[in-house]
């Protein structure tokens, strides 16, 4: 459980970096 709310924030860093680098 633990594992996968981490992967679930690591997504939505992902996204913001993404948006942050266009």
């Amino acid at each position: 459980m633990a594992k996968s709310h981490i992967e679930h924030k690591f997504f939505i860093g992902g996204k913001i970096t993404l948006i942050s680098l266009t």
